[in-house]
């Protein structure tokens, strides 16, 4: 499903996180995404699902749509982590 991101930022109050527990926790969060990801099969990889604002994915492309996301989180965690 589709969700308001700022919305969520500020429900879960992303900007008065402690930056190293937010990473942490996103640290904890992908790798538990990565084990059930790692229990796919094959058919799995490829099984046809509609998301509300990306429209027809499948499991690949939508692991590849949360790598690209993910990488401007970890731009964002740099950035912060730096000043």
């Amino acid at each position: 499903s589709g969700y308001d991101q700022e919305e969520w930022a500020r429900e879960r109050d992303y900007a008065g996180q402690d930056v190293h527990q937010a990473l942490d926790d996103y640290t904890r969060f992908r790798q538990q995404h990565i084990a059930e990801l790692s229990a796919l099969s094959p058919a799995d990889w490829e099984r046809p699902g509609r998301h509300e604002e990306q429209g027809d994915i499948t499991m690949t492309t939508h692991t590849l749509h949360i790598v690209a996301h993910d990488s401007q989180h970890a731009a964002q965690l740099a950035r912060q982590l730096s000043s």
